[in-house]
């Protein structure tokens, strides 16, 4: 194979990788809004394909220039881009089982490729002799590893980063139960007439309450607890609605199944009888 039929070879391959992604990207963003399975099925297809043809195309470029393809910037976003897509497939898809951050691996890739095609292509030819060594792939070999994992571990991280702040916003707009958390004081608190029916804490000096105090009732069908799922045990789910905030479970979603023990002895207030009974049940 001639250089110049193997340098076709790569721009055509990169070609098909870059269109590979593209749609790839667009599928796992389709399963990220709508959890449809096939079209992660789809997404993970799609990217093995262009990753197969990325590997052409590395493969390609160094049969062209006679070496490895570690020589210029532009190699070594071909290569880097490449790494991120294997990684991706084998730690996040393969060992961790995450199938919502494909999209924004694959944007990355897209952005990577495109910015070597358009800034910093060029042809393939052999290298000058002072970097004619076997130590320049040993370095540019680490440096490209290291760089592929950093840049997939950085994706990760930012993900999770708004991830955490949404849930703290989430979490911040929730209304209390009596004043405050898990270990408040439900005796102390009464309703508040003038206030549509919300439960405050007793201030010290505020009278006695005349009579039997009313007990504190849980909020009304406006407070909504997001996406309740006490780690896959759906049959345990507490609602959208009622225990959830009693419970403080917070944004960090690390509510434990042997937290509730203590609940099981509780009594259901007037009104709430249902929900005792449910509990006694399970």
């Amino acid at each position: 194979m001639t250089g110049g039929a193997a340098a076709r070879i790569s721009t055509d391959a990169f070609t098909v990788a870059f269109v590979a992604y593209l749609a790839a990207m667009l599928a796992a963003f389709h399963h990220l809004a709508f959890r449809r399975r096939v079209v992660w099925a789809l997404a993970i297809a799609l990217t093995g394909a262009g990753a197969l043809a990325h590997l052409v195309s590395a493969v390609a470029r160094g049969l062209a220039a006679g070496r490895i393809p570690l020589g210029n910037m532009y190699e070594y976003s071909l290569v880097l881009s490449l790494l991120v897509v294997l990684a991706y497939l084998v730690f996040v898809e393969g060992m961790g089982r995450i199938r919502t951050v494909g999209g924004f691996v694959l944007a990355f890739v897209l952005l990577t490729m495109a910015v070597a095609a358009l800034f910093l292509h060029v042809g393939p030819a052999p290298l000058v002799p002072a970097l004619n060594s076997y130590w320049r792939q040993v370095h540019v070999g680490s440096m490209i590893v290291s760089s592929a994992l950093l840049a997939l571990g950085g994706i990760l991280t930012m993900l999770y980063l708004v991830q955490e702040a949404s849930g703290r916003r989430r979490a911040a707009r929730l209304r209390p139960i009596a004043g405050g958390g898990v270990g408040a004081d439900l005796g102390t608190a009464r309703a508040s007439e003038a206030g549509g029916g919300r439960a405050r804490a007793a201030a010290p000096g505020d009278p006695a309450p005349v009579g039997r105090p009313r007990p504190a009732r849980p909020p009304d069908d406006r407070l909504r607890l997001p996406h309740l799922d006490l780690r896959g045990h759906r049959r345990g789910d507490l609602g959208g609605a009622r225990l959830g905030p009693v419970l403080g479970l917070g944004p960090q979603g690390d509510l434990v199944l042997r937290d509730l023990g203590h609940l099981r002895g509780g009594t259901s207030t007037p009104g709430r009888r249902r929900a005792g009974a449910a509990g006694g049940r399970r």
